[in-house]
């Protein structure tokens, strides 16, 4: 499953993969950091980084898990999807 256009090279779904991951995983943050503050967790300097480093960790992870799922169905070329996830 490539997130982008059909019929474009890896290259280009990658760009739009990159995309997706950022908006998924910021909203994420912002939804993770919208629960803490409606129970009182209580803001410190140390959450202002804590944005980025979960976003940079997101986005790495997205590459790392389409990149494998690309090379096993390259490996096993006419397996079903359901065989190639599980």
């Amino acid at each position: 499953l490539m997130i982008g256009p059909p019929g474009r090279d890896s290259v280009h779904g990658m760009i739009s993969l990159g995309f997706v991951a950022v908006v998924i995983v910021g909203a994420s943050v912002q939804s993770g950091f919208g629960v803490a503050s409606y129970i009182g967790v209580k803001n410190n300097p140390l959450g202002n980084f804590i944005n980025f480093l979960i976003l940079g960790l997101g986005v790495d992870d997205a590459f790392v898990i389409t990149a494998e799922f690309v090379r096993h169905k390259k490996e096993n070329k006419g397996a079903s999807i359901e065989d190639l996830i599980g």
